[in-house]
């Protein structure tokens, strides 16, 4: 509650509504072809559509859209090469007047590539990311921590790239220990954002941390997360139930099961009603991611 009061009291004064962690960006190129896809064949796209990618810039980016007047700030790393896709993504970005604080390193920033084919199919090649040196990571989580105290939210969005996988974890951790500062502390007036979580691989070090205030994930990556009908879940993990009443029930047990040895909750009930009364409020019954 005296999170949300201070949030409110900051974007009243009007501070920047969120700074958005999406380390892991990506130029995005998209070919739209009239015909299937057919493996081993040449094909020829109709229309090709380039622009920023990563899932933190389209946070940003939808951030930008709703609050025109507060910008939100991403916090990116981009490597700089003869194929220019960082100073791309950098371009795109400051189109949609995104603020940025960019770590950059010598070498290539990922291209993602989506083909759209008929009847309606999408393909998505991603290429790998590289490794970041520690010297940009470490210098890049400075001038972050320095930019918390002027946002009112803190959005984490998706995976880091190799280099940078401590680079949530170790800004939470700077983030605790200055909502802990005596008063004598130069952060004891610190400004506490809300901190929300939008991912799903390897989040358990973040939850523990106790400072995660929203954790935003749909259906399929709770039940991973909780290793209910995955392959990759603990061993003794139950297959739920078929239909769409059982596929809720799934949902609600996959959410005690992760979140109830992290603290007291006292309830988690209706993930599965939740979703289905957004599917219905949009218009149809696709699954809602989030």
């Amino acid at each position: 509650r005296g999170r949300a009061r201070g949030v409110s009291e900051m974007i009243d004064g009007g501070a920047p509504r969120a700074l958005v962690l999406g380390l892991n960006p990506a130029l995005q190129r998209t070919l739209v072809l009239a015909t299937a896809l057919h493996v081993g064949s040449v094909h020829r796209a109709n229309s090709v559509d380039e622009r920023f990618g990563g899932k933190g810039q389209g946070v940003a980016a939808a951030i930008a859209c709703l609050e025109p007047e507060r910008p939100p700030t991403v916090v990116q790393l981009l490597g700089r090469d003869p194929s220019r896709a960082g100073e791309r993504v950098e371009e795109f970005l400051r189109e949609e007047r995104i603020d940025m604080i960019t770590g950059w390193f010598d070498g290539a920033t990922r291209t993602c590539i989506t083909i759209v084919s008929a009847p309606n199919l999408t393909t998505e090649m991603i290429e790998p990311s590289v490794d970041v040196p520690d010297e940009v990571v470490d210098d890049l989580l400075a001038r972050t921590a320095d930019a918390l105290s002027t946002h009112a939210a803190l959005v984490i969005a998706g995976t880091a790239p190799p280099g940078a996988e401590d680079f949530y974890s170790r800004l939470l951790a700077i983030l605790v220990a200055r909502e802990a500062a005596p008063s004598s502390s130069p952060h004891a007036a610190f400004s506490t954002p809300l901190v929300v979580l939008d991912g799903y691989k390897g989040i358990h070090p973040l939850l523990t941390t106790g400072r995660i205030d929203v954790l935003k994930i749909n259906r399929a990556e709770l039940l991973e997360l909780a290793g209910a009908g995955s392959a990759s879940g603990p061993a003794g993990a139950e297959t739920p139930p078929a239909g769409e009443q059982g596929a809720d029930a799934a949902a609600d047990e996959a959410a005690r099961r992760l979140l109830c040895p992290l603290g007291d909750v006292a309830e988690l009930g209706g993930l599965g009603q939740t979703r289905r009364a957004h599917a219905s409020a949009a218009g149809g019954t696709r699954p809602v991611d989030g």
